[in-house]
């Protein structure tokens, strides 16, 4: 994926892939106080088995840890989190770890998952920082 400098993130939305195993749960960044206000919260959308769209799960403070519901035992195969500020004007392409959101999976034998930034404009004349 390219780089896209008028772009920022503001979500990201996780897919679990070829008979790979549900999401249990998703840990939420925290940020450096300098770079955003640490009373952001973040909301987490589930898609359930058989949906045809999102359900909010909730809204959660920065460094949270979110164990997904089970349903008949299997947790989401595809979820969403927004509420990243886009004044960090992180890019989209940006797979840096000084922030990250952590995944865990009820097995790990075999784990194919694509993420996806949701993002949004940027003002005229802004870029996006890679972190």
């Amino acid at each position: 994926m390219g780089q896209e400098v008028g772009k920022a993130v503001v979500g990201y939305e996780w897919e679990a892939v070829d008979l790979s195993p549900p999401f249990d749960s998703v840990s939420l960044p925290q940020w450096d106080p300098k770079d955003t206000d640490l009373s952001t919260r973040y909301e987490v959308h589930v898609w359930e088995n058989g949906a045809t769209g999102y359900t909010v799960l909730g809204s959660y403070p920065t460094g949270e840890e979110i164990n997904f519901p089970r349903e008949d035992l299997n947790g989401p195969h595809r979820f969403k989190v927004l509420g990243i500020d886009p004044k960090l004007r992180i890019c989209p392409g940006d797979r840096s770890f000084t922030w990250s959101f952590r995944l865990t999976y009820p097995d790990i034998k075999r784990t194919a998952v694509v993420r996806t930034p949701i993002t949004v404009d940027l003002p005229q004349g802004e870029k996006c920082e890679m972190r």
